[in-house]
């Protein structure tokens, strides 16, 4: 699901990759697990990416350091010459739902908190709330828990890149969905700018699409228009209140799923 922006070569046995940088020459990057070694890396990477974010709230270092000792087969980062440019996180975990014509339906939702053991991925905490939390096994879908790319790497397609690694990893375990909660970022400014009307209805908001312009048919919100992009669909009861603080999404959360295409039952 990489973005073709990105292209990948193996040297020896390290996977390499290569992303256009700003006089659109190719510079390498790895893809590696990410290790305590990277966690004040990874905290001034969180601050970078969400500072301007009109008060949302980047990862601390217990949750980095919990993502990483819990479950780290689950945590990548993406480096370029000695830098952390992009870091995604993702664990298996039994979730509550049934699959309808393609689509699935949950049973119930969770706020990130809940479903990220307080974002630190401490599977006694997530068993409060689901089963299965890590049991590879078992589990029946994997979790997005964290995508944070560096605004300087911003459409060249890493994003995307990490993102489908989280798919691979649903097609190695083979279960038959992959799961994660969007922000919802535009959803304020589109109240804003409502001109006197009433806030946009967010059940709406969530399926608007564009119906004219280079945009039109795709989906108004950025967030949610990147993930359909790579393969995501909206779940049909998808929308999750208080899913997290998040002021420009008024701490609404859309959960999405993509459909493991190699699933075997």
């Amino acid at each position: 699901m990489a973005d073709a922006a990105v292209t990948q070569v193996l040297v020896g046995t390290q996977r390499q990759l290569f992303v256009p940088n700003e006089d659109d020459e190719k510079q390498p990057f790895t893809i590696r697990s990410a290790t305590f070694a990277d966690v004040k890396a990874l905290l001034e990477l969180e601050e970078i990416v969400w500072r301007d974010q009109q008060d949302s709230t980047p990862a601390t270092q217990a949750m980095i350091e919990g993502r990483i000792k819990h479950y780290p087969r689950g945590s990548i980062v993406a480096e370029q010459g000695g830098k952390i440019i992009a870091w995604v996180v993702f664990f298996p975990v039994t979730y509550p739902c049934v699959r309808v014509n393609g689509y699935w339906r949950v049973e119930q939702h969770f706020s990130h908190m809940q479903i990220t053991g307080n974002g630190t991925l401490d599977p006694g905490i997530i068993n409060q709330y689901l089963s299965g939390a890590h049991d590879e096994k078992h589990a029946n879908s994997v979790y997005g828990v964290n995508l944070s790319v560096h605004p300087d790497y911003g459409n060249r397609g890493v994003g995307s890149y990490m993102v489908g690694l989280f798919q691979k990893f649903a097609e190695e375990l083979n279960v038959p969905v992959a799961f994660l909660g969007s922000r919802v970022p535009t959803y304020n400014s589109a109240c804003f700018h409502s001109n006197g009307g009433g806030d946009p209805d967010i059940e709406e908001y969530i399926t608007r699409r564009f119906q004219e312009g280079p945009k039109q048919g795709l989906l108004v919100d950025d967030e949610l228009r990147f993930y359909e992009s790579i393969g995501f669909k909206v779940v049909k009861n998808a929308l999750i209140r208080n899913y997290m603080i998040d002021p420009p999404s008024r701490n609404y959360g859309v959960l999405v799923f993509w459909n493991n295409p190699n699933y075997l039952e």
